[in-house]
This record gives C-alpha cells, structure tokens and sequence, in this order.
C-alpha cells in the first residue's frame, strides 16, 4: 500500500536515480529534512557488520558529528495489522524535542499535519535478518522504497487515543437521503475502545486494496462514550431503523472482493443485507485515523457505483457461468476454468488503482486533493 500524496510523487520521481548503488556498501534509505520534501538518499554501511556507518549519517543528514542519535525500530503496521519485513528504523537527534528544533513538515505533511510531535531532521532504513558471508544469520542494514512510506506514517500516528476526536464521513440512508437532499455529510467523533475494528466496524474491502484503509460503522448512538454495553447498544442500533433506511451507497464500500473463505462466485457483489435491511445512516472513518473529506468520499463512491461496478459485475456473471459446469463432467475442462476465473478477478482488482481513479475524475470535471 501506498500514500498517494505530493511526497509521495517526490519520491516516486527521485525513485529511478536510487536504482543502481553507487557501490555495494551503499544503501537506500529516506530523508525527512525539516523543511524540504522527503527524499531518497545513500548511506554508508560498514562492511564487516553490515550496518549503518552513523558517524557519516550524522555528518551529512544531522549536520552535527558530535550529535547524540536515538533509533526506534518499527516492525508492524499499526493500520494493516502486518508484521514489516524488513523492519524500518527511524533516526533522530536524541535532544531534538528540547533543543529548540522546529517541527519536521516532511513527516507531518505525511498525515495533513494531523501528528506534529516529531522535530528535527530523521532518517529511515530498512533492518532485515539475512545470511552472511559466513553462513550466519546476522541483522543487516537493507533498501527502503516508496511503498514503506505508508507504515512510516501509520506508525507516527499511532493507534487512535479513547475520547481523542477524529473526522469521517456520514452516508445517509435512503430516507435520509431523500429527506435531506443529498448522500453524504462530513462527521466528526470521539474514538472509542475498538471504534476501528470487528464487530463496531466493517472494513471495506475494495477501499483496502485501493489503498485507503476505510472502516464502515452504521447507526453510532450520539452518546459515544465507552462503556462495558457499547457493542451490544450498536448492534441493537444497527437494526432498530425505519423500513426506508436501505443503504445502498454504504454497500459499494462493502462488496465482497473474496477471501480464502468466501465462495468464488460472490465476487463482486454487494451483500443483499446491505441492500435491502434497514442499516440506517453510515459513518465512514479512515482506519489510520486521518480525516475523511467528504468530496473524496463521495468522489470514491460515485466511482466504484459507475465506473467500477458495471464491469466487476459482468466479471462476476462470467466467473459464475464458468463455476455452473460439473468439475465431474468435465474434468479436463475445470482446470482451464478455474485459471480463467482466477485470472479474470486478479485483472479486475488491477483495475481498482489511483491512476484510474484520478483518470476518472478528471473525465468527470472533478478536480480532487490527492487522498
């Protein structure tokens, strides 16, 4: 997964003239100046223990030899709940909250300047364990590319704090909808203990692969703060709403795009319980805690329902034909077809990228900050 913003496109253009090492001591790694936008750059390691040469780091990215340096190791992304391999470690001036450093913008404009703690300059490399010339497994300083940018940021922002406020995104129900004359609205609310995880919210499959971790909550009680009963009040709530209060547009975000356990040929299609049950008003947050514009959430939905889903849906009418055949009365034949529906999903889920997106947008004369 990546952040599709203007540092994000920095690096992306500096990325080819990091592809070739200066030599074999040299790694990738990413700078985050204070000022300037964040960029690639080469360090040093040492040829015997295959890490970083920290005086030279401090010399060129801390300007300062005699500088004390802290490192922090990030092993998991706080958003996608993986583990990171290799890990990514961050380097900093050890006194550089307290010794008048400005904030650092490069890592702030990472998150909208949601998170503004970090100061001074800070370098990231990659830490993996490999073989040695010896034979032995030793930790060893590796390359970083543009794709590590995002856990470097859910890492900064941390996990949402209980009671601490953070902005979505509302999408009406039908009835609301109508009453209201438009789709959605802008939300603002406290986080809660699980507020962003199963049972309280439902991931977005589609959003996810798109790239933009986006958790879907129907009917939150305006009364959010935590206690013992808070799951088993909004489970009522999901369910106690008018007859009208279908939520169609909430069910783009929800389509099933198959797991390991889902059946094949549900590829593509939105639960009828998100069709056709009284689910009410949705709110939509962003799982790594960043704010949710409602015009990019809105833009999204209105991408997936006409651009996206016609053809997701004619895949999924294909994948279902070719499963409709006896594997017994054909058993030469069900290879063949189960490659093609293989194929044909993976072809459709390249099709959910950025590029498209943005392509669409610009057809439809929608002019959008990048997500």
């Amino acid at each position: 997964m990546f952040l599709d913003y203007p540092v994000h496109r920095t690096l992306c253009k500096t990325y080819q003239h990091f592809q070739r090492r200066p030599n074999s001591n040299m790694r990738r790694a990413i700078f985050f100046p204070v000022k300037s936008e964040a960029r690639f750059v080469w360090i040093e390691t040492d040829r015997l223990s295959n890490q970083p040469d920290f005086e030279r780091i401090k010399k060129k990215c801390f300007k300062n030899s005699n500088c004390s340096i802290e490192r922090v190791t990030i092993d998991e992304d706080l958003v996608y709940m993986k583990k990171l391999n290799p890990q990514i470690v961050l380097v900093y001036r050890a006194n550089s909250a307290s010794d008048g450093s400005a904030v650092n913008q490069s890592l702030s404009r990472l998150n909208d300047e949601t998170c503004t703690s970090w100061k001074g300059p800070v370098l990231a490399y990659g830490s993996e364990m490999k073989m040695n010339a010896a034979g032995q497994e030793t930790i060893m300083c590796t390359d970083l590319d543009t794709t590590d940018l995002g856990s470097i940021n859910n890492w900064i922002m941390g996990p949402l704090e209980p009671g601490k406020p953070f902005h979505g995104s509302v999408i009406f129900s039908h009835g609301e909808s109508s009453k209201r004359g438009r789709r959605f609205d802008s939300a603002t609310l406290q986080s809660l203990p699980g507020v962003t995880k199963v049972p309280l919210s439902l991931e977005s499959q589609i959003a996810y692969v798109f790239g933009m971790p986006l958790m879907i909550m129907f009917k939150i009680p305006a009364d959010t703060a935590a206690s013992k009963e808070y799951e088993e009040i909004i489970k009522a709530a999901r369910s106690d709403m008018p007859s009208d209060s279908y939520n169609s547009t909430a069910g783009l975000l929800l389509m099933d795009l198959e797991n390991k356990d889902s059946d094949a040929s549900h590829f593509a299609e939105i639960p009828e319980r998100y069709i056709k049950k009284s689910l009410g008003d949705a709110i939509v947050v962003r799982k790594d805690g960043r704010p949710l514009k409602t015009a990019q959430l809105e833009a999204f939905c209105n991408w997936v329902e006409h651009d996206l889903l016609p053809l997701l849906t004619d895949a999924r009418l294909s994948i279902a034909e070719e499963l409709n055949v006896d594997p017994a009365a054909d058993t030469e034949g069900w290879k063949k077809r189960a490659d093609f529906c293989l194929d044909l999903r993976q072809k459709m889920l390249a099709r959910i990228t950025r590029k498209r997106f943005y392509g669409w947008c610009e057809k439809e004369g929608l002019n959008l900050e990048h997500f």
